[in-house]
């Protein structure tokens, strides 16, 4: 009788952690690697089983970013919470150190599967993505990378992807500029090569439903293809693809003015610092900024050694013109890369405050997924700090709602605004990017998907 109460209560416990996690449905697995990199752990169709590889044995718990569970919706509309949430008990068992509560975690579901010999022959199983301990040799790749981003030039692909013939694309005009509905697909193409060496070096470009849609100033076009569901699965890196996080924030917000912009450096956020000098390149008359703080969460200090309070890897420079920002740039990525997942934003801030007497707005532009290594330390803070996120998949680190309630701030996503977190009381609830957090005793926890 225990075994059949404990057995339950696993079984209710696995589909209660499913609960919070969102589902999203594809005609079939198509991974995007939008930074880090991947590690799979297949498993076969209905099974929950997976070999316990020395890649996964030597992982790093702290570096994972996104963890997928891929499974097949065969037969169809069939319930499966159960089977994933043993899934995710699998991976649990298998590193008992990694807290899912902060790792963004999604159902991949394939619908392109009319048989049970079809079903079976997709993927099933986990992929995690996760972030490479940077080195000195993976930070000069990023600079380059970064310095690709900046001249308009595309990266190689990681695999190439064949290309839509060019009958095989439409162009939709006058599509709304604030769809940012997000679509995996093969961006590596023949055709995005030939098209990204006509644009402007202020375009923007990324995914909508159905297509890849460029921002040209107020100008949106959509180039849409009807048969990317038929390519073979890609690997695609969005290295070159900058989505418009910084330039849709600071554009919403011209009332912004003499900014203390404060950003993270560390490794995976090359892209954003790329969007960070293109904005401050196109924006040189305004005037907006006083000062940068760059910080790489300790230079190469081994992660065994940081001290909260003194990790250092923070870099000022109390002017904007672009040249100036763009060297104290090179020289934070040079000097570190951060190691363990959990970044050292306060102190960061901290050190920017008293380095720059004047400001009106301080700014922090942080990545989503990492969480606050010195949250405790945020009674310091005693301005109101703009959070901007960047990357992510939709969820937003608790860390950041925190942040900004206690020091009467803000945050920022490419799509909304969330203000006032200062007058949210204890028990209650609020909705960001889809997802639901709770305000339980000063902190905040992600309940559910929206």
């Amino acid at each position: 009788m225990k075994k059949v109460l404990l057995a339950a209560f696993i079984l209710l416990a696995q589909v209660s952690l499913l609960a919070s996690i969102p589902e999203f449905e594809q005609p079939t697995y198509r991974p995007v690697l939008e930074s880090g990199e991947q590690l799979y752990l297949p498993m076969e169709f209905g099974k929950s089983s997976f070999s316990i590889t020395e890649e996964l044995r030597a992982l790093d718990a702290s570096s994972i970013l996104k963890i997928e569970i891929v499974c097949t919706d065969y037969p169809k509309g069939i319930n499966l919470k159960s089977l994933n949430g043993r899934r995710l008990k699998a991976l649990e068992t298998a590193k008992p150190e990694l807290d899912l509560s902060q790792v963004f975690t999604r159902v991949i579901r394939q619908m392109n599967c009319p048989s049970e010999q079809e079903a079976r022959d997709l993927f099933h199983g986990l992929v995690i993505t996760y972030r490479p301990t940077p080195t000195p040799e993976t930070r000069k790749e990023e600079w380059k990378k970064l310095e690709s981003l900046l001249s308009g030039k595309v990266p190689e692909a990681i695999i190439p992807t064949p290309s839509p013939s060019t009958s095989e694309l439409s162009m939709i005009e006058d599509v709304p500029s604030d769809d940012t509905s997000a679509v995996v697909a093969p961006m590596y193409t023949e055709f995005m090569e030939d098209l990204l060496k006509t644009l402007p070096k202020d375009a923007i470009v990324d995914t909508v439903s159905g297509g890849i849609r460029v921002v040209i100033g107020s100008s949106t076009t959509v180039y849409h293809t009807s048969t990317f569901a038929e390519l073979p699965v890609p690997i695609v890196r969005r290295d070159y693809q900058i989505d418009s996080t910084i330039f849709k924030i600071m554009g919403r917000h011209p009332e912004w003015k003499d900014m203390l912009i404060t950003a993270d450096l560390t490794g995976s956020m090359y892209p954003y610092v790329a969007q960070i000098l293109t904005w401050l390149q196109l924006n040189s008359n305004d005037d907006r900024v006083k000062s940068f703080v760059f910080f790489n969460d300790g230079n190469w200090t081994p992660d065994r050694e940081k001290v909260i309070g003194s990790t250092g890897g923070i870099y000022q420079g109390n002017f904007s013109s672009y040249p100036d920002v763009k060297a104290l740039a090179q020289e934070t990525m040079r000097n570190g890369g951060g190691g363990d997942g959990p970044e050292n934003n306060i102190e960061a801030l901290i050190e920017g405050m008293k380095g720059q007497e004047y400001y009106q707005e301080v700014v922090l532009i942080a990545d989503s997924w990492a969480p606050v290594k010195d949250i405790r330390l945020l009674n310091q803070i005693k301005s109101p700090v703009r959070v901007v996120i960047c990357g992510g998949w939709g969820s937003v680190h608790p860390d950041y709602l925190k942040i900004a309630r206690e020091t009467g701030g803000s945050i920022h996503t490419m799509e909304e605004d969330l203000k006032n977190l200062i007058e949210l009381n204890d028990g209650e609830t609020i909705e960001l990017g889809g997802f639901t957090y709770k305000l339980e005793k000063g902190s905040f926890y992600r309940v559910t998907q929206s």
